[in-house]
């Protein structure tokens, strides 16, 4: 548990880096990814008690879970003199690597370290080994109390610079206090001036608490209205001290700092006036009750009856509401049923289109089928040219597959088989036919003439126009 601060006061905000040794204590070697440059649960918060002696509030350890995330980590502090020449600002030289999947175990903060690849080596051999007061320092922007003892105390962190990896971390020391960008005198003023309200606010909520008043049973409202009312009489005070230029600046501050310790007797004084308040009207209503114990029931009832009078309105509200926006669904899906019957009917017409174009994709294949079966029995066949006519070719083509008696199927191929013999038959047909030219008939015409008596053999042409002129 973190050390439950009852009394504090002010300081400033603060530059500081704190060290914690044991990073690597919850590191193990199946922890880190070689592949990747990962080592896992590295701790970069340990204790809320630092080797400074300061002490961390839970509010504090739980910022610092929250500003993990990302940040970056560096290799060593860098020097006093470095820090001079570049301004506060690190080299990008000592970046290692940043903190991912920050989170809280008790007071412990712990992360994932992605390392860069070209000082993953040197880290892994450092978390493997894990050396005696090696560890991490953050470097951080710091909320600061102090106790009636001057024992300091972080209230909580703003920023979170970076995480460095110092081969001395319980030694850790203030890296700032040297730092050319310190805030003197004048700005731990500015500083003090800048969080009035909020050291009121906490000594509001401290001594609601001493008092053990009930935070569901407060006036909320009338709290902030004296927490306003506090704030604006210190920063008035604050302000004339600020201005006035016959004070030297040691002087304003502790001016300044007798205003914010003087707080704790107004907030004492004014939380006592709403406890007393509070307890006034607690005692008139148990008086109430007693001397009118029907009136006090009978308001009690009216207050209910308006409690559910609310409650069934807020009910009504919504249910209206919902009425509504159910309204505007329907609307929006009347809307997008329209589009999808639309969408639906032309549809519709594009699948009758493309029934049709396959329908005449269907006969085309099918008739340039039955041309290729044509085709090659007429081929086959063997037939003349003339013999191959239009008709005949288009009567082929008309031929369909057919069922005789007994459900015997006679096919296309056999019914163009019977077509084409058919063809053959009425080619080669002798009935007053000239077959291979005319020829063969004028040979028969010279068979009786002796060989001496035999006419001088004429062509065919010759043959029919001596015929002829006979006949003449």
């Amino acid at each position: 548990m973190t050390k439950k601060i009852k009394k504090i006061h002010l300081l400033k905000k603060k530059d500081l880096t704190e060290g914690f040794d044991d990073c690597f204590s919850e590191v193990s070697e199946a922890g880190i990814d070689s592949t990747n440059h990962l080592i896992k649960d590295v701790c970069l918060f340990g204790t809320p008690k630092s080797a400074n002696g300061r002490f961390y509030t839970d509010k504090a350890i739980t910022s610092i879970a929250t500003l993990a995330e990302g940040s970056k980590c560096y290799l060593d502090h860098p020097g006093k003199s470095e820090l001079k020449e570049r301004d506060g600002v690190r080299s990008v030289r000592d970046f290692a690597g940043v903190f991912q999947g920050a989170y809280q175990k008790g007071t412990k903060v712990f992360a994932n370290l992605k390392v860069r690849e070209a000082f993953f080596p040197l880290l892994q051999d450092i978390a493997v080994m894990s050396p005696k007061g090696m560890g991490l320092s953050i470097n951080a922007r710091v909320k600061v109390f102090s106790d009636g003892a001057g024992v300091e105390s972080v209230a909580d962190v703003d920023l979170l610079r970076s995480t460095d990896l110092v081969s001395s971390a319980a030694t850790t020391q203030n890296l700032w206090e040297s730092s050319p960008d310190i805030p003197d005198e004048e700005q731990e003023l500015n500083d003090l001036s800048e969080s009035v309200e909020d050291e009121v606010k906490d000594k509001f909520d401290t001594i609601i608490v001493e008092e053990g008043m009930i935070q569901n049973q407060l006036d909320n409202q009338k709290i902030r209205s004296e927490i306003d009312q506090v704030s604006w009489l210190a920063q008035d005070l604050i302000n004339k001290v600020l201005m006035d230029d016959k004070l030297s600046v040691a002087d304003k501050k502790k001016k300044v700092i007798s205003v914010f310790n003087d707080l704790d007797s107004e907030v004492q004084k004014r939380v006592k006036t709403i406890k007393e308040a509070m307890e006034d009207e607690q005692m008139d209503l148990n008086k109430l009750k007693a001397d009118h114990k029907d009136l006090v029931t009978a308001l009690l009832d009216e207050f209910k009856q308006a409690e559910e009078y609310k409650l069934l309105q807020s009910n009504l509200d919504k249910a209206t509401k919902d009425i509504e926006d159910l309204k505007l669904q329907l609307a929006d899906n009347e809307t997008a049923t329209k589009a999808k019957e639309t969408e639906i009917e032309d549809l519709k017409s594009q699948n009758v289109e493309l029934k049709a174009k396959l329908d005449e994709v269907e006969v085309s294949e099918k008739l340039a089928a039955k041309k290729a079966i044509v085709t090659k029995a007429l081929s086959e066949a063997k037939l003349p040219k003339e013999a191959i006519t239009d008709v005949f070719t288009e009567t082929l083509m008309n031929l369909e597959e057919k069922k005789v008696e007994d459900d015997k199927v006679i096919t296309v191929e056999e019914q163009i088989k019977t077509h084409i013999e058919d063809r053959k038959a009425l080619v080669n047909k002798d009935s007053g036919k000239i077959r291979n030219s005319g020829d063969e008939f004028i040979d028969k015409i010279t068979e009786s003439v002796s060989d001496e008596d035999k006419p001088e053999k004429k062509t065919t042409k010759e043959a029919s126009e001596s015929f002829l002129g006979d006949l003449k």
